[in-house]
C-alpha cells in the first residue's frame, strides 16, 4: 500500500477515536479556534467546513455535552464550558495514571488493586495500607511522580 494512503488512513483512525476521547485533543483545539466567545457555530448555511468534518466535530461536542463541557444552544450551535481544557487535559493525566497503574499491576504478576482507587482529591475515609509495586512520572518536565 501507497505510504501516503496508509498515513492519512491512521490520520483519520486518529480523528475518528478522537470523537469520544477523554482526553484534551486535536478535536478540541479545532472548536476552540472556530469559537467566537465560546460558541461554534457548525450549522450547515454558515459553510466553510467540509461536511466530514463538520460530521467529526458534532460528533466531539456531543461528547462534550455528556461530560457537561458543551450546550448546544440552538441546532448546530454550541456553548464551550470556560473549563473544558482543564478538565480534560485532568481526565487525560488520570487515565494515563490509571493505565500505568495497571501495567505495574500486571508486570508484578497482580491481577487489580484490592481496594478501589483513590484519585486526586477523593477524601479517604481509611488510610491506605500495601506496597508500592511501581513509580513513574506524571509529567516528566516538572518532575511529578505516581
Amino acid at each position: 500500500m501507497d505510504p501516503r494512503a496508509l498515513a492519512r488512513e491512521a490520520a483519520a483512525g486518529a480523528i475518528v477515536a478522537g470523537m469520544t476521547e477523554l482526553s484534551f485533543t486535536t478535536l478540541d483545539r479545532a472548536l476552540l479556534r472556530e469559537a467566537a466567545d465560546r460558541v461554534v457555530d457548525l450549522r450547515p448555511e454558515q459553510g466553510g467546513k467540509d461536511t466530514l468534518f463538520r460530521s467529526v466535530l458534532m460528533a466531539r461536542l456531543d461528547t462534550l455535552r455528556r461530560l457537561a463541557l458543551a450546550d448546544e444552544i440552538e441546532p448546530g450551535r454550541w456553548q464551550l464550558q470556560p473549563e473544558l481544557e482543564p478538565t480534560l487535559r485532568a481526565l487525560g493525566e488520570r487515565g494515563d495514571i490509571i493505565k500505568a497503574m495497571n501495567r505495574a499491576l500486571t508486570g508484578h504478576g497482580l491481577d487489580r488493586a484490592e481496594t478501589p482507587f483513590a484519585l486526586h482529591d477523593d477524601v479517604l475515609e481509611t488510610p491506605v495500607i500495601g506496597r508500592v509495586v511501581d513509580k513513574g512520572f506524571v509529567d516528566e518536565l516538572a518532575d511529578r511522580m505516581h
